[in-house]
């Protein structure tokens, strides 16, 4: 994300309550206001299966294939694993682009 303290925030809530925030709620934090998605996923499997689930899942990989997304962060807490998208606007305007 624009803000490199948005992955702090996800690591954050999925350690303490993944099921009680949305999407939403985190980029709020962090005052994000981009178009965004997220992937969130418990697997205790590692990174790969988590993204070989992903994949075979139409709306986490809908995600994955997003024209409109720019910007991607990742994080990883315990057996948790999140993907946020981003739509880049607020980078680009603050390259001035």
């Amino acid at each position: 994300m624009s803000d490199a303290r948005a992955i702090a925030h996800v690591v954050g809530d999925l350690e303490s309550a993944p099921q009680t925030h949305t999407v939403a709620d985190r980029l709020a934090r962090v005052a994000y206001t981009g178009v965004a998605a997220e992937n969130c996923a418990f697997h205790p499997g590692g990174p790969r299966p988590t993204l070989d689930w992903w994949l075979h899942s139409s709306g986490h990989h809908r995600n994955l294939l997003g024209e409109r997304y720019r910007e991607v962060g990742a994080a990883d807490a315990g057996d948790w694993w999140t993907q946020e998208f981003g739509d880049g606007v607020e980078t680009m305007e603050a390259l001035g682009r």
